[in-house]
């Protein structure tokens, strides 16, 4: 009898631990990325993204192009199970994915409605080094990922497809700091063909994002470069290469900063709402104050 209740015990802690390293905070640094503008000149293509958080968490995904809409839903009431939910609906087309997640927080398998399931695993920094995608028919494709330094420096795929990634070139001598985590788009600016599963990475549930931003990206003989524009914080706001550009919004994070309650606005400091403008006169909501995160009720 006591090694059941041992069983319990245990099972519980790491119930415990599983959930409280999922979320944006444990892959972020202290800016959340909440919108993505994306226009191409070519065939007048364009798009909207916005992420919306909870908790430390993301929660939804909203894309509005050219051709359509769509939405991405994070669900994260079966976390004590070590599951998290993504409905995702596209126009009239709507399908789900339920991950299963590791003690570290990210996901280590995951299964589509469609039938089709993935695979994940990571290296010791946290960063995912391997992606199997395993098909309705049996066949499984397999894309291998190799880190120098916390940077991804190469993608292979089971194919014979191969990426290299640079983060210097004659004209940007120095690595661009990655200080944001930045996760959009990885197939265009990585190699990482995740489809979907490029939302999760948004998420936080798929490991550290690479240290750097890349400044070129190879396939075979084919080089394409990516033009960075940063704001005085040293996050990006701009990436540009051949006809398309994306414009990236930020939002501070302040998931790392303590929570302490209030009753009310009890002595002189200033307070900030969550986009950091100052409120004169603060209701109930959560606040910043003297750098903390405030709760007033």
């Amino acid at each position: 009898m006591k090694k059941k209740s041992l069983i319990i015990a245990l099972s519980c802690i790491s119930l415990v631990s599983v959930a409280d390293n999922v979320g944006v905070n444990n892959v972020f640094g202290n800016y959340l990325l909440s919108n993505v503008e994306n226009k191409e000149s070519f065939g007048n293509y364009g798009s909207n993204l916005v992420l919306s958080y909870e908790n430390d968490k993301l929660i939804k995904v909203t894309e509005k192009t050219t051709w359509g809409s769509y939405v991405y839903t994070f669900d994260y009431s079966r976390i004590g199970e070590n599951k998290v939910i993504l409905s995702c609906s596209e126009d009239d087309f709507n399908y789900s994915l339920e991950m299963t997640i590791n003690e570290q927080g990210f996901v280590s398998k995951s299964y589509h409605s469609n039938g089709e399931w993935y695979e994940f695993t990571y290296n010791d920094d946290k960063r995912l080094d391997c992606m199997k995608q395993h098909h309705k028919d049996g066949e499984i494709e397999i894309t291998y990922m190799t880190y120098t330094n916390g940077d991804l420096v190469k993608v292979e795929e089971n194919d014979g497809d191969s990426y290299q990634i640079a983060y210097t070139s004659s004209t940007v001598t120095s690595p661009i700091e990655n200080i944001a985590g930045l996760m959009y788009k990885c197939d265009l600016l990585w190699g990482v063909d995740f489809d979907e599963y490029n939302y999760v990475y948004m998420a936080g549930l798929l490991g550290i994002a690479p240290a750097h931003l890349p400044v070129s990206l190879k396939e075979y003989g084919d080089v394409q470069e990516f033009k960075w524009e940063l704001d005085e914080k040293g996050l990006p706001v701009e990436c540009s290469f051949d006809y398309r550009t994306f414009r990236y919004y930020w939002d501070t994070n302040t998931t790392g900063i303590n929570m302490a309650k209030s009753k009310g606005n009890a002595n002189n400091s200033d307070y900030y709402n969550m986009k950091g403008q100052k409120v004169s006169h603060p209701t109930n909501g959560i606040y910043i104050v003297d750098g903390k995160k405030v709760v007033i009720k």
